[in-house]
């Protein structure tokens, strides 16, 4: 899973991603994303392997629906599953 920051909130991929790490999930990696105006949380799908459980699981978290295409300006990452863009939604409850 690859957790990116889509807010101006320092330091809130972190956040997010030591709470996924503490469920067991394998964070490669944590950066900011080059938009600062993610409204709602972005999941993406990268269709690597059978993770519907995975994918499920973290809809129900963030309240949203995954897709499956990677948003424009994103590089297609090597042997992550998951891309999560945090959006302010989140941010609220940091």
């Amino acid at each position: 899973v690859i957790v990116l920051n889509g807010t101006a909130s320092p330091g809130l991929a972190k956040t997010k991603a030591d709470i996924l790490k503490s469920y067991g999930y394998n964070v490669t990696e944590v950066s900011d994303y080059q938009d600062k105006t993610i409204q709602q949380t972005i999941i993406v799908d990268l269709k690597k392997k059978d993770t519907k459980y995975t994918k499920r699981y973290l809809e129900l978290r963030y309240k949203t629906t995954a897709v499956t295409k990677l948003p424009e300006g994103v590089t297609p990452p090597e042997g992550a599953d998951f891309v999560i863009i945090i959006g302010q939604n989140e941010a609220a409850q940091h």
